[in-house]
């Protein structure tokens, strides 16, 4: 796509928590590319911000989302310089990562300022959501998680408990909490909480080092990569 005689693409893919995307080029103008991504959770995300969010890392980029997806990016090759040419694949790789990134920033940005806000409620996955919630000490992230088949259970129940022993040996790490089937105090009272036997919680403590402004960026990405590390 970068060449001087561009060739027609237009693929679709799939990621993880149900993420797809679909990417081509327009077929009269080939140096027109457009990048759609489809979420079923991407409203709870738009609630966050992500639109703006998106809107100020991709400028003009971002515009009307393609028929079936919920955001779509168009970019004019011929307008980028050979460094944006550079940054290009890894900026478009980001998009989910800066999507999802919306809520937590919201979060943190509440939070650090002084201010109160309502717990957020992310249902990324089925039966799976992220919770991210006020506490006095700073912010935190529940994951419920669902195990489909009952091996996992077991296996990640004793990875997770390693996970959350672990912390003491790392300074300055937050705390980590994991139960299985009932959900931790923080939930109560919450609705379309799943508790099952086959239903997972684990919960993040977030001190003020790990959401001030200077290293939120970090502690979104630990957290993002977590729940796809896990299973």
């Amino acid at each position: 796509i970068f060449s001087e005689r561009p060739e027609a693409v237009d693929i679709q893919l799939a990621d993880f928590d149900g993420v797809s995307y679909h990417v081509c080029t327009d077929p009269n103008q080939r140096h027109l590319l457009t990048v759609s991504m489809a979420w079923s959770c991407y409203n709870e995300l738009r609630n966050c911000g992500a639109d703006d969010r998106l809107r100020q890392i991709y400028g003009n980029a971002f515009t009307n989302p393609e028929t079936g997806h919920d955001v779509t990016l168009r970019i004019d090759m011929n307008q980028l310089s050979d460094q944006d040419k550079q940054e290009l694949p890894r900026k478009i790789g980001l998009l989910k990562r800066e999507a999802f990134a919306a809520a937590f920033v919201k979060m943190f940005g509440t939070v650090t300022a002084g201010g109160q806000s309502p717990m957020i409620t992310i249902n990324y996955r089925t039966n799976e959501a992220l919770y991210l919630t006020q506490n006095r000490e700073g912010v935190i992230a529940i994951f419920s998680v669902n195990f489909k088949d009952r091996d996992d259970v077991v296996i990640s129940k004793v990875f997770l408990q390693e996970f959350a022993a672990g912390r003491k040996s790392i300074n300055n790490a937050p705390s980590v909490k994991f139960s299985q089937r009932e959900a931790p105090l923080e939930l109560q009272g919450v609705q379309n909480v799943r508790e099952a036997d086959d239903q997972g919680f684990v919960s993040f403590a977030l001190f003020s080092g790990h959401i001030s402004e200077g290293h939120r960026d970090k502690t979104i990405d630990s957290l993002q990569m977590f729940r796809d590390y896990l299973h």
